[in-house]
């Protein structure tokens, strides 16, 4: 009997979470006043990936570690209402 089926979320059943996730840190950044060059914003996010949110944040935000709680609430707040728009479901 199956009890329990488990999915790879993105490339599975939908796409586009990956994205989702890189617009609502960048837009955390710009929430708190902080503009990366586009490549260095990519490479830490992508550093420190699969992390959670908040110690992503510490780590983009090292420079400017007064500046981290803003950044979690304005994330959190993005994600919740913009981060579905990001999915597609993948059909068949």
């Amino acid at each position: 009997m199956i009890k329990l089926i488990i999915f790879d979320f993105d490339g599975v059943i939908i796409t586009g979470s990956n994205d989702g996730y890189i617009k609502s840190y960048h837009h955390a950044l710009e929430s708190v006043g902080v503009n990366l060059e586009p490549e260095e914003e990519r490479r830490r996010i992508l550093e420190h990936w699969g992390k959670g949110h908040v110690p992503q944040l510490e780590y983009l935000l090292h420079e400017t570690p007064e500046k981290v709680d803003d950044a979690v609430k304005a994330w959190e707040e993005y994600f919740k209402n913009n981060f579905r728009q990001n999915l597609k479901f993948i059909t068949g």
